[in-house]
């Protein structure tokens, strides 16, 4: 008899998805496939059990099969496979009976398998079920059926994989890529007897890593915790662990609202470890306060239609565990909520690591204002709480192109380490994947090298690790951890990685023609939407998708935008472009690199002459799409159409204020102006050049890139620039025109969904 090997019964059950890939969408029905498998399985090795003691004892089967149940617990008529596979109506409620008689007399699997309800799901129907549980049906799970029985929690994990990777954004909820997870668990350095938590588990990946870590064995090595908010995740992190025979405490609720492991006074414990892969920029955290500024149902108990609901105001919340001692997030960004929840949950020798988006390193506000009090202390709360910040590569997690960071908590920092942070930029070695990249091994261990290094020898890596103390991040960055600010900015270094955005940006677009094939059940550009009131929920999940994917697009496409512009600038206007040769014959070195030989390198104080000082006013800033708005308040100096006006002390934000079509920038009394020889340089083209990656490498070496310098034109006339005929700045602008308007295109699509989003909220008012 040829053995089921591990892989070859993941991927039968993968092919159990494809029964079900054109009626519904896999992310909501994952747990059901999850669900029949347990049901098969428990029959399978149930009657196999039955048949031994056949065998083995000669007595009846009826008998075998009372002792059986006498041994190893009751297993339910209703949940007994032959009965439910013959069914041909009604097959979800036997199934929801069979779940419901098997969690009550399996009390680990208590709560896990009826989070998948078979009935009532119009997608679910018979004629949908049948098949479906034929091909489970034909599988043989026996324990003498299996090449490796004991595996079967590799077996839950593989297919979650897949699940994660087919789901898009919504599967980097519940799974973290493996090579992450083994650089948080090095990074936090578990012990056997240690206590691990994880308090955003999704499918228990990395804690079922760490119990590997350990050695594998039932008790883990290591006491084990886990939390999850969403229901269907939190079930396959239960199975997973089921299947491995894994002792590992796993909660269900929202973290940060109602934490699950308390002590019997209802303490928060302390754990030696913590190590997540924390929600990305998770919005309206605090669900009482939402649930407070919900509108209030109406008196007469009809329908209205769905309003805006009132803010909340998030400085009057109360928590019972007192974690948000370095202030309250703000209502769109819930990440430091979760870094207070850690730091109130480790102990005062713990360490933690933790991915999390890389803009939480220099977000301003509220949020700037807890990084300024885990590092230097603040409202009676100690400081020097981060020990790292390392700069992931991009797109290493499923379906997001956000780009990551890990940081390391410790609350008892070596003495070499104390007052002081190390900052490591590991975002440019990685694997290239073609919707995915990874940290290869080489990867993880020259990160992990250097990071001992600068624990037990002081010592830093050039251009990759640095230990900064405190008083340059407060002095020198006001707080700010961005790890770029941190390394010498050569010209390599400030070229955007084109080829990794361009990666990104395939990913990006394929992950949209999957989603898009998702949605086509439920939308049409003809038709609009179809979808159905009980879809509702899978609709807006899928739109959501939708808009985060466009947003990532843009994100990347504006992010490129200084690179596409250089590119022009590098190659000069039109090398092979449709067929026709660039005029270039020549190119020749200078001060910005190789240029074509037709083109000049100039200083911009050759360019332009210095206009008088103005009036008290305004300045128009440039803002996100090269939109501009009105600044401060008050008349101004208008300026001509050939003038740039900016602000000395706000240069290094790289803002140059100019008349843009009918509307003149106004300079306000701080800022000064130049006006262009327009003879030789195009105001235009200067405007272009201005968002190019040389334009901000000059203004680096220039020292104008640092916050708080004073720059005046005396210093910004030392700028060079590229300058080529006129005819070809021309050429520049309108290629540059044509970039802009593509990028118009994709901001116009975000906006369209997010119209469409609205209309499908719009045809369900809510029921009150």
């Amino acid at each position: 008899m040829t053995l089921l090997s591990p892989d070859q019964l993941e991927q039968a059950l993968w092919a159990s998805t494809e029964l079900l890939r054109e009626q519904v969408d896999l992310y909501d029905y994952k747990n059901h496939v999850f669900g029949l498998f347990v049901l098969k399985r428990l029959h399978d090795v149930f009657v196999e059990r039955v048949q031994a003691l056949v065998a083995a004892e000669g007595m009846s089967r009826k008998r075998a099969d009372g002792v059986v149940q006498e041994q190893y617990g009751i297993y339910p008529q209703t949940a007994r496979w032959p009965g439910l596979q013959e069914r041909k109506k009604g097959i979800g409620e036997a199934l929801d009976k069979a779940v419901a008689a098997v969690e009550e007399h399996q009390p680990a699997l208590a709560g896990v398998l009826s989070v998948a309800q078979y009935q009532g799901h119009k997608r679910l129907s018979d004629e949908v079920l049948h098949p479906l549980m034929n091909h489970i049906g034909a599988l043989k799970l026996g324990d003498a059926d299996l090449e490796a029985p004991s595996r079967l929690g590799e077996v839950c994990e593989g297919l979650v994989r897949r699940y994660a990777a087919e789901s898009g954004k919504r599967g980097g909820a519940f799974s973290t890529p493996g090579p992450v997870s083994q650089l948080l668990l090095r990074l936090a350095e578990p012990l056997p007897g240690h206590s691990l938590y994880d308090p955003s588990c999704g499918a228990a990946g990395t804690l079922l890593d760490a119990w590997r870590m350990l050695g594998g064995q039932p008790d883990g090595g290591a006491a084990l915790f886990g939390q999850e908010k969403l229901p269907a995740t939190w079930a396959m992190a239960k199975l997973c662990a089921y299947f491995h025979g894994v002792d590992m405490s796993l909660e269900l609720g929202d973290t940060l609202v109602e934490p699950r492991h308390l002590s019997p006074e209802g303490l928060l414990p302390r754990f030696d470890r913590i190590v997540a892969q924390l929600p990305f920029t998770v919005k309206n955290w605090w669900t009482p306060l939402e649930a407070e500024a919900a509108e209030p149902p109406p008196a007469d108990g009809k329908k209205r239609r769905r309003k805006r609901p009132a803010e909340p105001n998030y400085k009057k919340l109360v928590d019972e565990h007192q974690r948000f001692g370095y202030g309250i997030p703000p209502r769109s960004f819930g990440d430091y909520a979760f870094v207070q929840h850690v730091l109130a949950t480790l102990k005062e020798d713990g360490r933690a690591a933790l991915v999390m988006p890389h803009d939480v390193l220099f977000r301003d506000g509220d949020e700037g204002r807890i990084r300024n009090g885990l590092l230097f202390g603040s409202q009676g709360q100690s400081g020097d709480r981060i020990e790292a910040v390392i700069a992931l590569p991009p797109a290493l997690f499923y379906g997001s192109g956000m780009p990551t960071c890990v940081v390391v908590l410790n609350k008892n920092k070596p003495a070499g380490l104390r007052n002081k942070v190390i900052i490591v930029d590991a975002s440019k070695e990685y694997g290239r994947g073609r919707v995915q990249n990874t940290l290869r091994q080489e990867d993880i261990e020259h990160i992990l090298r250097a990071y001992r290094a600068a624990v037990d020898e002081e010592t830093e890596e050039p251009d990759y690790l640095r230990l900064v103390g405190l008083r340059e991040i407060k002095q020198g960055h006001r707080g700010n951890l961005n790890v770029q600010r941190y390394f010498a900015q050569d010209e390599a270094a400030e070229v955007v990685d084109a080829e990794a955005l361009a990666t990104e940006l395939a990913a990006l677009t394929e992950q949209e023609q999957a989603l898009d094939a998702r949605l086509a059940a439920f939308f049409s550009e003809e038709e609009g939407w179809r979808a159905e009131e009980g879809e509702l929920e899978g609709c807006l999940a899928l739109t959501d998708e939708k808009l985060e994917l466009l947003s990532s697009q843009y994100a990347a496409e504006r992010k490129l935008r200084p690179s596409r512009i250089q590119a022009l600038l590098n190659r000069g206007y039109g090398t092979r472009r449709m067929g026709k040769w660039s005029p270039h014959q020549s190119f020749k070195p200078s001060a910005l690199g190789v240029i074509p030989g037709n083109w000049e390198v100039c200083k911009l104080g050759e360019l332009a002459a210095p206009l008088a000082a103005a009036a008290e006013g305004e300045l128009l800033e440039a803002t996100v799409g090269g939109s501009w708005r009105r600044a401060g308040a008050g008349l101004g100096t208008a300026l001509p159409p050939n003038a740039f006006a900016y602000d000395p002390a706000r240069l290094y934000q790289g803002a140059l204020a100019r008349h843009v079509g009918e509307a003149p920038a106004l300079a306000a009394a701080d800022q000064q102006a130049f006006a262009l020889d327009e003879a030789r340089i195009s105001p235009a083209f200067l405007e272009c050049y201005r968002q190019s990656e040389g334009w901000r490498f000059c203004l680096e070496r220039l020292g104008a890139a640092v916050e708080g310098v004073e720059f005046g034109f005396e210093a910004l006339a030392e700028m060079p620039l590229p300058v080529p005929p006129m005819s070809e700045q021309r050429k520049l602008v309108e290629e540059w025109a044509r970039q802009d308007e593509a990028l118009l295109a994709l901001q116009q699509r975000l906006l369209q969904w997010q119209a469409r989003r609205d209309a499908l909220v719009a045809r369900f008012p809510a029921e009150d």
